[in-house]
């Protein structure tokens, strides 16, 4: 739950989102009337125009609902570039973050592991003190 958490509060990834949202409703929103002037068209509601765009923007693509015009085959190729692009974009943020999670962890133990070192070091140390004689004197410091 952390890691979403962490995801949401990265404003890249909130543009990259809210992108593939906004590309996906308009452009399924768009297609429905370029697509009614065709006897033929399986887009025929809103519900099946965001279906269309929402499985072709993430490379999906199940072929039960395509466009036959001309104009809807063009904004579908576009959706296909640019959601792809965008999709990608999205799935590679979060496994950026992902890995930085993971490394904050490894590099956090790491730092603890350092000081407990340290710390065991100078207890080491400390304790020496009183056991090294000084060698002039014959006495302990």
């Amino acid at each position: 739950m952390k890691h979403i958490v962490e995801l949401l509060r990265q404003h890249r990834f909130r543009v990259l989102l809210l992108t593939f949202v906004v590309m996906a409703a308009v452009l399924g929103f768009m297609i429905v009337p370029i697509e009614s002037v065709s006897g033929t068209a399986n887009i025929r509601s809103l519900s099946d125009g965001l279906w269309w765009s929402i499985t072709t923007m993430t490379g999906v693509g199940f072929g039960d609902v395509y466009p036959v015009t001309t104009w809807g085959r063009v904004l579908g190729a576009v959706l296909e570039v640019l959601g792809v692009v965008v999709f990608g974009l999205i799935v590679g943020h979060i496994a950026v973050v992902l890995f930085r999670i993971r490394d904050d962890f490894y590099w956090k133990r790491l730092f603890q592991r350092l000081d407990d070192i340290e710390e065991r070091v100078m207890r080491l140390e400390s304790g020496q003190k009183f056991m090294v004689r000084d060698e002039k004197s014959g006495t302990s410091d």
